[in-house]
């Protein structure tokens, strides 16, 4: 496709720490080799007008009146202290997560940019969806004609996610079914040779659904970990559960003496399986471990 690289571009000469740089013209604005731009007088960060995967536009004010100004361009020129050649235009890299310095590309004019060929590969599809590997979910991109033809391929469109009552991310969108953030990530990107039938968050956290982050369990393996981490509620600590241990671990007793089994579920208020659950130490197993 004839895309340029920028000299220097992740090797010596390009600033990894954070720096400052004023912008001509707009005394009241600085950008930093991060790729943010600041109010000097507020010290607030400004947010993009419009932003897509390979560019991002900011409204910056002088005097009464505002101008449109592309964050790529700030970067080239004032951070990276380059002029764009005649005939060239620059943009971001789509595959890099960050918009900053290491990021910045060129393209000469007249060359298309087909954006979804340069994005694509950090997609998987799946049930309709667009998922990356950071959990994150979006609609196809969609594309528009006029006249019969081809006009415009837009950006796939960033879902915002709901959140279950589990905790769990959940996503949904016009014609297309609700799924799990965690599981269609992981059906889109992890291997599951063994069928296995759930997906587990390793750090626990149920709204990191990076796929570095899931992984295929079974159901016991799952249940085994969010015991392990305290994420799964045991004996009297669980909502649904009527005896705190210290009844439990007296029926116990009672039932080694010899008393009437169907008499302590009556005087408990629970029903005589559960008495015979515990008199087998088979229910709240960790009272006798």
């Amino acid at each position: 496709m004839g895309v340029g690289v920028v000299p220097y571009r992740g090797q010596e000469g390009v600033p990894d720490m954070i720096i400052d740089h004023e912008i001509p013209g707009y005394d009241n604005y600085i950008v930093t080799s991060n790729g943010k731009i600041y109010n000097k007088s507020s010290g607030k960060k400004l947010s993009p007008v419009e932003s897509t995967f390979i560019s991002e536009t900011y409204s910056l004010w002088r005097g009464n009146k505002s101008t449109r100004i592309r964050l790529e361009n700030l970067i080239y020129e004032q951070v990276l202290k380059l002029d764009i050649p005649k005939g060239h235009r620059v943009y971001f890299d789509p595959g890099c997560v960050n918009k900053d310095v290491k990021s910045v590309n060129l393209i000469k004019d007249g060359e298309v940019i087909i954006l979804w060929d340069l994005i694509s590969p950090h997609f998987r599809e799946h049930k309709g969806y667009l998922v990356d590997r950071f959990g994150d979910v979006f609609r196809p991109p969609r594309v528009s004609y006029l006249g019969g033809k081809l006009r415009f391929v837009h950006s796939p469109k960033r879902l915002c996610p709901g959140k279950r009552e589990d905790g769990r991310l959940q996503v949904s969108s016009r014609g297309l079914p609700t799924v799990k953030v965690h599981r269609l990530a992981a059906e889109a990107w992890i291997p599951n040779p063994l069928n296995l039938p759930q997906v587990n968050h390793k750090d626990g956290n149920p709204e990191n659904n990076s796929i570095e982050n899931l992984e295929w369990v079974t159901d016991k393996d799952n249940k085994v970990h969010a015991i392990n981490n305290g994420l799964y509620p045991l004996g009297e600590d669980r909502s649904q559960t009527r005896l705190p241990d210290s009844h439990v671990l007296e029926i116990v007793k009672r039932v080694e003496q010899g008393e009437c089994r169907k008499a302590l579920a009556k005087e408990y208020g629970t029903h005589i399986s559960n008495i015979n659950k515990y008199a087998r130490k088979s229910a709240r197993k960790y009272l006798w471990q």
